[in-house]
Order: structure tokens, then sequence, then C-alpha cells
């Protein structure tokens, strides 16, 4: 089987969770060979090196195996992220010509709607994979009728499994890039309403890449945006003020090492997200591995990992991403949400409680099985 998709970068989110399918489809026995659509860079990080490196296969290679013909047992899963309509005539027509049948598709997106002609198009494949029940339940509303969930895994020597359980619950943290449709700016202003000085702690790292000005919409820095909050009436009455409000919220920025992220994790307590759309939110995932509880808006992704003691904030409906639209076509949304309803979240996290792990259900051996079963039910016997 040959699946084509980015996965050499350590940082990536797509990249990780592209590893993560592969290991576990090899690990439940599938003959698999990994190539990319973009340039990988050399040399490999060791990690993933360590992970897939050996998977890997030539541009030749997998040139010859997407022509092989249907009878051959030749198998091809195409992944990209589900773009609006003119993102994706060429993903389409890259499964329609360079490759002859079974031809699936692995993807995910972080908007609430899809359009009905976008969809009904996927039903000319074989089968069609996302990691969330909620891009599933998005697809088939629109009318794919051959998507399936495939739950994202983790691994038993996954070191967020070894970190001890929750003694407190007073640190809230967020991992993730400093862009609109993860409203990172609403956690500080949610924090400063819930919280006085010295009653909790709000811990945010930043991706290492700066949301850039793409078709003139600009994204307002943390700093400003704390800047900002201490001039409202609430939260000034709350006590916040210049000297004390860094006391209480920490901005991690830069690069960190896989060791460092296990660390941020064990030494945090609510794993938060105020995410208008999310495909997986791995940093949620691996919250959850690390039994802390999470906190999050209807996103999408992480409603699959919420579990006993954790909570979430509902949506209002959906609304423009205009800044998005060279993605997800002019007329995407996202999920909206009330501030006051994040504000409540957070207090109610405090609350004592022991939240749980993820349930074995997302174990790499459990997901590996059902890859293997998909794929198998669409190749020739």
């Amino acid at each position: 089987m040959l699946f084509e998709t980015v996965w050499d970068s350590v940082h990536d989110g797509w990249a990780t969770a592209s590893r993560a399918y592969t290991r576990a489809m090899a690990e439940a026995g599938i003959d698999v060979r990994l190539t990319s659509w973009m340039e990988v860079q050399y040399p490999l990080h060791d990690a993933v090196q360590a992970q897939v490196g050996h998977l890997q296969v030539t541009e030749e290679w997998a040139a010859k195996y997407r022509a092989a013909r249907a009878s051959s047992g030749a198998v091809y899963i195409f992944s990209t992220a589900f773009g609006g309509e003119e993102q994706m005539i060429e993903p389409l027509r890259r499964l329609r010509d360079l490759s002859m049948p079974p031809r699936m598709l692995y993807t995910m997106f972080e908007r609430s709607n899809v359009s009905e002609s976008l969809a009904k198009r996927l039903n000319a494949l074989d089968g069609v994979w996302v990691p969330s029940n909620a891009n599933r339940g998005a697809l088939e509303a629109a009318g794919c009728h051959n998507a399936t969930w495939i739950p994202y895994p983790y691994f038993d020597d996954d070191p967020h499994l070894q970190i001890p359980l929750l003694r407190e619950l007073k640190t809230f943290y967020w991992i993730g890039r400093w862009e609109p449709r993860k409203a990172p700016d609403n956690l500080i202003r949610a924090f400063l309403r819930a919280f006085k000085p010295g009653e909790s702690k709000l811990v945010l790292k930043l991706g290492p890449h700066k949301w850039s000005m793409i078709q003139g919409c600009f994204f307002e820095e943390p700093e400003s945006v704390i800047n900002g909050e201490l001039m409202q009436d609430a939260v000034a009455e709350n006590g916040w003020n210049t000297s004390n409000v860094y006391s209480d919220i920490e901005l991690l920025k830069g690069t960190h090492s896989p060791q460092e992220m296990v660390e941020l994790h064990a030494r945090c307590d609510i794993y938060i997200s105020a995410s208008r759309g999310e495909g997986i939110d791995l940093p949620a995932h691996a919250a959850k591995l690390a039994g802390r509880r999470l906190v999050t808006t209807n996103s999408g992704g992480p409603i699959d990992f919420i579990g006993e003691g954790d909570i979430l904030v509902s949506s209002t409906g959906s609304i423009p991403a205009p800044e998005y639209a060279w993605l997800w076509g002019p007329d995407g949304q996202y999920n909206d949400y009330e501030l006051e309803a994040l504000v409540k979240a957070m207090q109610r996290a405090r609350e004592s409680g022991q939240p749980k792990r993820l349930p074995p259900r997302f174990r790499s051996s459990l997901v590996g099985a059902l890859l293997k079963e998909w794929i198998e039910k669409r190749c020739p016997q």
C-alpha cells in the first residue's frame, strides 16, 4: 500500500498525524510505503527517522506503484487538507489521473460547512478516511456516503502516559499556533474575567511560526491583547494591572523539544481550547493521554476526547471565516460561542475531581486494526 502525505516535519501537526497513522498501519501488518507530494527536508529528525524512516520510498517507486493495475493488489491513499472547491481540483485530479483503483483519500478540515457539490464528488473515490467524528458528520450531512472515522492513535510507549495524575486543578494551558481560527486571544479575555490575581494561572505555548498577513487579515499579538484587556472595566475590577498580570499569565514562544513539551503537560493541570475549528487538536489529545482535564469549545476534533470530568463550551452557531478564504473558499465558516460561557467553564474547571486518560479505542493496536479492515474491504481480492 502506498500512502502519499506530508510526513517529514517533526513539529508540523499534519506530518505528526500522518506518521502516527502510518505506524499504526505497519504495526497491524499492513505493508505500507510512504511518500510525500512535497519536497522532503533532509536530514530527517531522529524521532522521524525512528518512527517511519524505514518506510519511505523514492518518487520513481511511487510513480510505478500508482500506475499499477487494480488486479495487482495496489492500494493508493492520498492525503491533503480538505480545501474549498477550487483548492480540491488538483488533489482530486491527482487521484483520478495518476492512479488506478482502488483510490482512497485521507483528509481533515477545520471549517463547519462543506459544499454539497464537493462532498458528493468524494463518492467517486473508493473511500474517504477522516480523523474526527465531526469531520465525518459534516461530510455525510453534505452528501458524502463513503466517509469513515478512524480515531487518532496513541502508542503504549507514549511518554505522556507516564505523567502522574493530577493533585490539584489550578493551572490552565494551551498549545498551538497563534492564529484567528484557534482564537487564543479569547483565552486571555476569559481568564482575566474568570479570576483575580493569584487565584489561577494561564500558560500559553505559541508555535514558532507567526500568523502572516493573508488577504489583509491582521491578528493581534498576545501582549497587545493583554494591554487592551487591562483597560476593560470588568478586568480592572478583578484587580488586574500591568504590575501583576504577567505573574499569572505566562507566554512561551519558539521551538520546544518533544521532552520539553511533555514537561509542559506535566506541570499544568487543565488543557483549554477556545478554538473555532479543529480537525484533530493534537495538544488536546496529548493532554488527555496525560490525564489532564479538558475544557474545549465545540470545535470538532477535541469532542472525540471528552470524557468524565471534562467540559464542553457549546456553540452558538457559525460565523464567516474570511481569514481562511485562501484554503476553504469564500463561503467557509467556523463555530462561534459566547465569551461568558468560556469564562464560566474556566471557573467550573477548578472544581475537584479526577479526569480520565483517553479510552482504549484510541490505542494504536485497535486503530491499526480498524485501518486494516477499512483498507481490505476496498482492495481487490
